[in-house]
């Protein structure tokens, strides 16, 4: 089965399967730099938080400036994992032209080494950069380059204007959120989907675990479980949960996640749902009583047919398109005999359009019931 082409995904699977093995191979001179694919990973995410301890994030424009090496490789790694925008910059260029890169690049974080080929960076940004004299370190205010703030050199330096790398011990290393009614602290990466909106998400959880009603001797199917939004909260009060979701890295998430809260009862697959022969993948085996739903914009469509095969006795669907929650709600009332019996709206963003649906469904023929 495919892996999603992120970052994190890309080198979690890498580490898990290669582990010791070569990642990379950098000589300089008589000196040689080798890391293994399990060091890529574990260097690339402490540089990755030290890069969101200063504030970078999804769409920052990170300036790399190194020579061609491990250096370049790690921190290329880091900015991509948290989905920042890598900007590469020649070891070539000429004072003059570094500034110019910076401006019309709109760089807000540059990171470099001490040296490039034969110069020293330090010299050669001032020299780029004249502004920089009077400033102070992760507060720049360059009118050269106005979207620069923070110059990060990885060795130490005496320039009052630089930043360091910090002990990445001293930074988080997680972003989560709680479900205090279900004890619950997860957590996540900048890049991962989550409900932004704290508040409604723990009504969010609550009313859907409140609805799909699921008692200690029921097995609960969460499609599209994401890190354990759902699933987790569902596992306090249910037998058992399984979780499928099909982005690797969320479901390595979601699985360290019911670890850190001790949760033995849910169980995590990626899985394609788009596939045809779903009854075929092993999680499916085992049957569920209670099914939650809660897709992407584009719905649910193609689960429809084998999850009303599974004949649950409720199923809640969580909706984040109006649009498409009524398309699928119509074909599980009219082909697969469900019947609608409660329906919501939680204003997960105010001011704006958007807004989160949930439905509860159940089989309204015999035919339908377990």
């Amino acid at each position: 089965m495919s892996t999603p082409l992120t970052i994190p995904a890309l080198l979690h699977r890498s580490a898990d399967q290669f582990g010791s093995a070569t990642y990379l191979v950098s000589t300089n001179g008589a000196a040689t730099d080798r890391l293994t694919y399990r060091q890529a990973e574990q260097v690339s995410a402490d540089a990755a938080r030290q890069l969101l301890a200063i504030g970078v994030g999804k769409g920052t424009r990170v300036g790399v400036f190194f020579s061609n090496g491990t250096d370049w490789i790690v921190w290329w790694l880091a900015a991509s994992r948290i989905g920042a925008v890598v900007v590469p910059l020649s070891t070539m260029y000429r004072p003059a032209e570094l500034a110019k890169v910076l401006r019309l690049a709109d760089i807000t974080v540059l990171v470099s080494g001490a040296r490039v080929l034969d110069s020293e960076v330090p010299e050669m940004l001032e020299a780029a950069l004249p502004e920089l004299a009077d400033q102070s370190a992760g507060r720049l205010r360059l009118v050269a380059a106005p979207f620069l703030r923070t110059i990060v050199l990885t060795e130490p330096t005496d320039r009052t204007w630089a930043s360091t790398p910090g002990d990445p011990d001293d930074v988080p290393a997680a972003l989560d959120y709680s479900l205090p009614e279900f004890d619950l602290r997860l957590a996540f990466e900048p890049v991962d989907f989550i409900q932004v909106n704290a508040e409604v998400n723990r009504a969010l959880v609550s009313r859907a675990v409140q609805w799909l009603d699921a008692g200690p001797t029921d097995r609960v199917l969460d499609l599209f479980c994401g890190l354990g939004n759902f699933t987790l909260a569902l596992a306090r009060r249910a037998g058992t949960v399984v979780g499928v979701e099909g982005d690797a890295g969320l479901i390595a998430r979601a699985r360290g996640n019911a670890g850190r809260n001790g949760i033995a009862n849910a169980a995590f697959h990626v899985g394609n749902l788009a596939a045809e022969d779903l009854a075929l993948e092993r999680w499916w085996a085992g049957g569920f009583t209670h099914v939650l739903l809660d897709p992407p914009r584009v719905g649910a469509r193609d689960v429809l047919a084998p999850v009303a095969q599974l004949a649950p006795k409720r199923i809640v669907y969580v909706s984040c398109h109006p649009g498409t929650l009524a398309r699928d709600l119509g074909i599980l009332v009219h082909e697969h005999g469900y019947g609608l019996v409660a329906a919501g709206v939680l204003d997960m963003f105010p001011h704006t359009t958007h807004v989160e649906s949930m439905a509860v469904l159940e089989p309204i023929h015999d035919t339908c019931r377990p």
